[in-house]
């Protein structure tokens, strides 16, 4: 007989630590910055032929600044902020809920959030009232 999946089984944990994560980010807003960079050129040279000039000095500086108003900073800082996530490519099974707040009730209840590995907003939001097993190979 066939049975659902166990959540706490070890095959099911990833962890992603906070720099693999912000990586991604980082990652993932120069790709858009370059994708944006692109059309625009490409845009210059449909629309506007004559202004297109690469050996100008000026141009792609103007180019760069027009495009880097929008922030690249400003979506990170946004991110380790709120902990959202705004990302088209990168594939993470959850969205938002990358950061806590580390309460300060007193001393060793702050350090167990540095110590803990904290398995995301979706199990933060799951009502399980089965009972759960330490399995073999979490041993």
């Amino acid at each position: 007989t066939c049975q659902e999946d166990n959540p706490d089984a070890l095959a099911h944990h990833e962890v992603l630590l906070p720099g693999h994560i912000l990586a991604n980010v980082i990652k993932d807003q120069f790709e858009t910055f370059l994708k944006q960079m692109k059309t625009s050129i490409e845009a210059d040279i449909k629309y506007k032929p004559d202004k297109v000039d690469y050996h100008d000095e000026k141009y792609f500086p103007e180019k760069i600044g027009r495009l880097l108003k929008q922030g690249i900073g400003k979506k990170i800082e946004y991110f380790l902020n709120t902990g959202n996530l705004v990302s088209k490519s990168i594939e993470i099974s959850q969205a938002s809920g990358f950061t806590i707040v580390a309460e300060k009730l007193n001393y060793f209840r702050y350090l167990s959030h540095f110590r803990a590995v904290h398995r995301g907003a979706y199990y933060a939001t799951l009502q399980t009232t089965k009972v759960r097993k330490l399995l073999p190979e979490s041993w």
